[in-house]
Parts: C-alpha cells; sequence; structure tokens
C-alpha cells in the first residue's frame, strides 16, 4: 500500500491514479482576509467605534491599553486608537468576571475625571459596537470580486472529492458565510455546489447543532465546513442556548463572541469548534493562513502542538509583508523551518491575499510541497 491509501482512506481510487494532486488541507483566516470590503482588523477597530458622549469610555479603553502595555512592557498603546483590540476585550473580559468572582465594582481610573467608570458600560457598549462594526451587510458587487472565490476553487481542485472544505476564522463577520451561500447556492466551474456548514442550522434563528460537522456531502456538492473560532456579529445566545441570527442587528441577546488572548475554551459553541480545529489540524498536511500573523498565544499553541504531533504538517502564510524579526510567526519559522513558511513571488515577495497572481502561485506552492513529500 502506498502512504497515499491511508492518509486518503475511503477514496482510495482516486488517490492512486492521482497520489501528486490531492492533499488534506484546510484555510486559516485571519482579519487580513476582509480587508478587500473595508472590514477593519483588530488593530483598527477602535478607529472605527463610535462613542456616546460625556461618558468617558474612550478614555477607560484607552487608560487600560497603556495599563496592558505596562505590564507587558511595550509601548503598544502610545499608538491609541491603533491598539490590538482583541487583547483589550480579552483583559475587559476578565475584569468582568472578576468582578463577579470578588463581588465588588471594579473600576479603570481614568485620570483628570471626578468618578471612575465601571467595566459593565465599557463591555457592553464594545459589544453592540462590534455587532455594529462587523455586522454590517457587504453589498454584493464587493462579494463578487471577493479573493475568496477563486481560494474555494484552488482548494477545491486539490482537496480529495468526499472531503470537506475547511475554513476556519476568528474574524466576527459573515462574509465566508455571505460568499457561499449568499442569494442562493454558490458553485463551483466544476459544476459542483457548495454547502457551508457553521454548525448552525439553516433557519433562522438558526440553533446551534455541533451534529452537524459530521453531515457527508450529497452527490454533486462541496461541503464547506466554516469554524467562526471567536464567534460571530450574528451570533447571539437566548434561554435555549446558542443561536445565529442571520443579521448583525441589536437583539435582546447579547453577541456570543469568545474574544482572543485566552485559553481552552468552557462554552459551547467555543468548546466544539476549537476541538475542530485540533482535530484537523492532526490530520492535514497543509493549512494555508491569511492575514493572520499569530500574535494570539493560545492559537499559536494549537498550531505549536499539531507541527510537533504532525510532521506532515505544513502552514503557508499569505501576508502584506514579511514577518518582523522578533515576531511570533518569525519565531515560529525558526522553531519549524521549511515547514512554516510565508508565500511568496518568485522574487522572494510576499504574496498578500487577493494580489494577481495569488491562486496561480499558491496552487503551485501547495504542489510543490506534496510532490516533495510523496519524494520523502
Amino acid at each position: 500500500m502506498t502512504r497515499d491509501y491511508f492518509l486518503f482512506k475511503g477514496c482510495a481510487t482516486l488517490v492512486e491514479m492521482h497520489p501528486d494532486n490531492l492533499i488534506r488541507m484546510a484555510v486559516f483566516a485571519g482579519a487580513g482576509a476582509s480587508c478587500f470590503a473595508e472590514i477593519p482588523t483588530v488593530n483598527s477597530f477602535f478607529k472605527c467605534v463610535k462613542w456616546p458622549l460625556s461618558q468617558g469610555l474612550s478614555a477607560a479603553c484607552q487608560e487600560l491599553a497603556r495599563r496592558i502595555s505596562v505590564f507587558e512592557g511595550t509601548q503598544e498603546h502610545q499608538d491609541w486608537p491603533e491598539v490590538d483590540a482583541e487583547k483589550l476585550f480579552g483583559w475587559l473580559e476578565l475584569l468582568e468576571k472578576a468582578d463577579r468572582i470578588h463581588d465588588s465594582r471594579i473600576s479603570i481610573h481614568i485620570p483628570n475625571l471626578l468618578s471612575p467608570v465601571l467595566i459593565d458600560p465599557v463591555i457592553s457598549h464594545l459589544r453592540s459596537e462590534i455587532v455594529r462594526v462587523y455586522g454590517s451587510q457587504i453589498k454584493p458587487d464587493v462579494l463578487s470580486k471577493a479573493p475568496h472565490h477563486s481560494l474555494v476553487e484552488v482548494v477545491d481542485r486539490l482537496t480529495p472529492p468526499n472531503e470537506p472544505l475547511y475554513f476556519f476564522t476568528t474574524n466576527y463577520d459573515s462574509i465566508i458565510e455571505e460568499i457561499l451561500e449568499g442569494g442562493g447556492r454558490a458553485s463551483l466551474t466544476n459544476g459542483k455546489t457548495l454547502r457551508a456548514c457553521t454548525g448552525f442550522t439553516t433557519e433562522r434563528p438558526g440553533r446551534w447543532q455541533p451534529e452537524l460537522f459530521r453531515a457527508q456531502p450529497a452527490p454533486g456538492e462541496r461541503l464547506v465546513q466554516v469554524v467562526k473560532l471567536h464567534g460571530s456579529a450574528t451570533w447571539k445566545r437566548d434561554a435555549t442556548g446558542p443561536i445565529d441570527t442571520g443579521w448583525g442587528m441589536a437583539t435582546p441577546h447579547d453577541c456570543l463572541l469568545y474574544f482572543g488572548y485566552k485559553s481552552v475554551p468552557e462554552l459551547e459553541p467555543f468548546i466544539t469548534l476549537h476541538t475542530l480545529l485540533k482535530t484537523v489540524l492532526l490530520r492535514c498536511e497543509a493549512v494555508v493562513v491569511i492575514g493572520f500573523r499569530f500574535a494570539d498565544p493560545y492559537i499559536r499553541e494549537i498550531f505549536d502542538f499539531a507541527l510537533r504531533a504532525n510532521p506532515d504538517l505544513r502552514v503557508i502564510c499569505s501576508l502584506t509583508r514579511s514577518p518582523d524579526a522578533e515576531s511570533p510567526l518569525s519565531a515560529m519559522m525558526d522553531r519549524f523551518p521549511g515547514r512554516v513558511v510565508l508565500l511568496v513571488d518568485p522574487e522572494g515577495n510576499a504574496i498578500p491575499f487577493g494580489r494577481v497572481g495569488f491562486e496561480t502561485i499558491l496552487e503551485q506552492t501547495l504542489r510543490n510541497a506534496r510532490q516533495s513529500d510523496a519524494v520523502a
């Protein structure tokens, strides 16, 4: 038996016919994957926030950013409002939990103000702003030009026919879902129909049913598992549990989000979603990472473990520029030389998502990696 039979068990005949063409893979999309639609990244979110007057909420967030920076020994706060929003969200949530544990009101002192601003109104306002900023509908003409279309075509060509396509993302927006099923089922150039699975039922509101991730594709269908690791602007929680409203408007229910910079999630749907990421990383051969620089320690730890446990795994990063020498991603590249790499053109320049020729270079890079593994 060839190695390919064991990797692609269940579709052995096809794999034996095309041993160098198929590869188990996944896509991991960070904020950079949504820039084409002018959706703010985590570092530009606070530039888009609308602050209520005379409540001091902006000053409270700026003060918290300063304290986080002092704690970490960095100068990131000096660029306010250009700070890592996910990091600040995570700290706010920790303070919110600490408030409940100690049964006391935890506040952030704001210089030049007579009274402290409590955590509750700060985090409540930011959650509503997340829904407003990331839950807004994207115009159809913008979605029609999204680079995701060509990416899906490449991943479909290289993935065994009965395997689902895996799209993991830390983004709150619904771009991937809208592209895959907006205005009806989307189709590939080979005629196959795309069906997105997020773990929620398709009616509105959709109900959380994690067993949906075990569904099998129908004939002529390519199943796409969209795994939103940090939640979505359209997700809420009501008396029945997690729901997907399908729209990013304010509702009586709080938005259902899992802010980054934390460890193992303890509630659904995030337990299932993060477990799925770990499972897929341990069995696939390549992950295409788009617009994500691995600043989140927990996500970085998951990939680090998978790279050590799965010697076949390769991580190919599409970024606007090479990582800084002291960055977490640069450290990953040093720890796993030749296995965590930057997608580059023939001149060695970084290839950002959506640049002309992106899909051609990506496909060739994946095929080359597959052929190298076959020879080895």
